[in-house]
């Protein structure tokens, strides 16, 4: 059994039509943190309004404090679970729950069936999302389709990371000092925001749910030191076109955390839940 608990970063984006919106933790916050916990493995059926599996199932929870996209959802189960999706898998979700006293169920697939769980959070404050995760394998013609798309229209390039102590970009890189800690990882592929902070701080070790990361891509135009703050995926997408201009482009990327302030926590998170938090941070 897994038991540790994910927090959901403050923003969820959107587009209808050309236009795009991004709401705050607060327009999109539910009325209290929903608890999703998902069941895995072995035979597992939904009996008088719960999932119930067998000997070999595995279950974890996750606390949502505010609604999100099914690409963070993704990651959000990924990270938690420990259960590796890509290249060659994806997962397949089912939320089981009563409605008007029948059973139901339906699938999770995208943003549009994920708001349904969403919607029965807001409509009852007592709900608890049951759902049923698979692992299942990519089929081999998509899997050959998106390696094509991607071969013929994304270079893929590195990416360094540097945080903690001093750290300054000098003759087009960046250093730091004995207390600064980096690490590289391969750009196979464009990604949201969401996903390249999942990357932070699954590398570095950040507790998202203590501290907001504060990222900023350093790079030279032109012989001229640039640098340019990363905060959502329109920001995100400089990098990629910087990368895509220059083969032998490295995103150097300076990453400072900065402590939530413990009034916020509280609105999530119980005395007891921030005091484990703190005690086990690294």
């Amino acid at each position: 059994m897994w038991g540790n608990k994910i927090w959901v970063p403050n923003t969820y984006i959107y587009t209808v039509g050309e236009a795009r919106y991004e709401l705050s933790f607060k327009s999109m916050a539910l009325f209290q943190p929903l608890h999703m916990t998902f069941y895995h493995g072995g035979k597992i059926e939904f009996v008088n309004g719960a999932l119930r599996g067998d000997d070999s199932t595995s279950s974890f929870t996750i606390y949502a404090a505010n609604e999100m996209r099914y690409e963070e959802f993704l990651n959000l189960v990924e990270k938690h679970s420990g259960i590796e999706r890509l290249p060659i898998f994806t997962f397949r979700f089912t939320l089981h729950f009563n409605y008007c006293g029948k059973p139901k169920s339906t699938p999770i697939t995208n943003d549009e069936t994920l708001k349904v769980m969403f919607f029965l959070a807001k409509k009852d404050p007592s709900f608890r999302a049951q759902l049923h995760l698979e692992k299942v394998e990519v089929p081999f013609d998509e899997l050959a389709e998106c390696s094509l798309k991607n071969m013929a229209s994304f270079q893929p390039f590195l990416m360094s990371f540097y945080h903690g102590g001093k750290v300054k970009f000098v003759n087009g890189a960046l250093k730091g000092d004995n207390s600064t800690s980096s690490f590289t990882i391969l750009a196979a592929h464009e990604m949201s925001y969401e996903t390249f902070a999942y990357e932070i701080e699954k590398y570095s070790e950040i507790d998202g749910r203590l501290y907001m990361l504060k990222i900023s891509l350093h790079y030279e135009h032109r012989g001229t030191p640039k640098s340019s703050h990363i905060k959502n995926d329109e920001t995100l997408k400089q990098m990629f076109l910087l990368a895509k201009g220059d083969p032998n482009f490295c995103a150097e990327v300076h990453v400072e955390t900065e402590e939530i302030p413990f009034d916020d926590l509280v609105d999530t998170w119980t005395y007891e839940e921030i005091c484990d938090m703190y005690w086990n941070r690294k």
